[in-house]
């Protein structure tokens, strides 16, 4: 039992009859003290249901649902960052072997300036067992994450989009070439394309040439094929909607040719020092921006050096195959 009111048991040190006698009455009580069954508390205190009860359930509910989504749904997205990174470090792992500093790169100093910097051998014969549509491969002086198989479908641009270089289904996709582009890199602007993800793989990194201290050190790329290594100077980077003039593939030069590579140099962020004509061969490297669905990052590099496989000098430049201008109709989503 619960007493409800004053407490009287205070003072009370002696248990006997004097303590009896000085109860007070309950029935004399004037400040209305009485004994309360505690399920009668429960009673009291129990009330029906309002609709804006079984509105708050819902809400509560609801967002116990949404948490759990979510939480599967980041689960989910990192997996697939997971999976793919793991898929592309066993490529390299498994068809690329790192080689001394030779060449251009060594001559240039960029090894030192790069941190030890070293070419990769990749073994096309094995690689384009598994995937003819490996047509090269990529890798950047100064970023380590950039070192990825170059693909072409013969002609779906979206084929590699969401597929790795195996055909495996993966959000990281692959990095590819235009369909428009010969896969020889003959031609005089080679449009390649691959993700911006957040992990910082893929194309991830582009965006950080947007800060002019970024490209320091990192200015040289290179692409590598079965016939010769390449090796690209960037000269120009700059964000710019699908719909412009900037998606177009030349295979000869000509003054249409050199207004674009002006462009280019015009329209870069900023300065990179680069000179650069209508006679350079480029490359165009290509991923998706924060702008929107309907813009570009592109990072534009010019032919600089040629190590011909073929060559017992590695010299010279595999014979070129001059065609008419090729206007990019559909640019990878």
């Amino acid at each position: 039992m619960l007493y409800l009111g004053r407490d009287y048991t205070k003072g009370c040190v002696n248990v006997g009859k004097k303590a009896e006698m000085d109860k007070p009455d309950k029935k004399e009580q004037g400040d209305g003290l009485e004994m309360i069954n505690m399920e009668d508390i429960g009673k009291k205190r129990k009330r029906k249901k309002t609709p804006f009860d079984y509105i708050r359930y819902g809400i509560m509910l609801v967002s116990a649902i949404v948490f759990v989504v979510a939480g599967y749904q980041l689960y989910s997205i990192f997996h697939e960052y997971s999976k793919g990174e793991k898929a592309y470090e066993d490529v390299a792992d498994n068809f690329t072997k790192k080689e001394e500093s030779t060449g251009p790169a060594a001559n240039s100093g960029a090894a030192a300036e790069n941190g030890g910097f070293a070419k990769v051998n990749v073994d096309f014969a094995s690689l384009q067992q598994q995937n003819p549509d490996v047509k090269g491969w990529i890798q950047f002086e100064g970023i380590s994450e950039i070192n990825y198989p170059i693909l072409q479908h013969p002609s779906d641009n979206n084929f590699y989009l969401k597929k790795m270089y195996n055909k495996e289904e993966n959000t990281a996709g692959s990095i590819f070439m235009d369909i428009a582009n010969q896969s020889n890199f003959q031609d005089y602007n080679t449009f390649i394309y691959g993700h911006n993800m957040k992990n910082l793989s893929m194309f991830g990194r582009l965006k950080e040439y947007k800060d002019q201290a970024f490209y320091q050190g990192k200015e040289f790329f290179w692409i590598y094929t079965p016939e010769a290594n390449y090796r690209y100077q960037i000269f120009s980077m700059h964000e710019v909607k699908v719909s412009s003039g900037y998606f177009r593939t030349f295979e000869t030069m000509g003054e249409e040719y050199t207004a674009y590579v002006n462009s280019c140099k015009e329209d870069s962020r900023y300065d990179t020092g680069v000179p650069v004509s209508g006679e350079d061969r480029i490359v165009t490297l290509s991923t998706c921006t924060a702008a929107g669905d309907n813009w570009r990052f592109l990072v534009h590099g010019k032919l600089i050096a040629v190590e011909n496989k073929n060559a017992a000098d590695g010299s010279g430049v595999p014979e070129e195959i001059p065609q008419e201008v090729v206007p990019i109709e559909a640019v990878p989503e």
